[in-house]
């Protein structure tokens, strides 16, 4: 997938891409509470995201700035730091 650019001002801002593809487990089994009709609204509005009716498709990104001859990746990953609280 091609990168997104825009420039901000002095800054450029570059969407990269991480990660990209099917989720492995149906959304029924990540969310069991909730029923296929509850997801068609957002099927039909977010098209993208779901490959097929119980199939989340997803995206994982980060963005690289860059301006005045500095380059800083911004990630901020998936999820809590749970099992290592410390870590930044």
């Amino acid at each position: 997938m091609p990168e997104a650019r825009i420039t901000v001002g002095n800054v450029e801002i570059i969407a990269l891409t991480d990660l990209e593809g099917d989720f492995p487990f149906p959304l029924s089994q990540l969310f069991p509470s909730v029923s296929a009709e509850d997801w068609q609204p957002f099927q039909e509005r977010y098209p993208s995201v779901f490959s097929g009716p119980d199939t989340w498709h997803n995206h994982f990104g980060c963005y690289l700035l860059r301006s005045q001859g500095q380059t800083i990746l911004v990630d901020t990953g998936v999820g809590s730091n749970t099992t290592n609280p410390g870590m930044v």
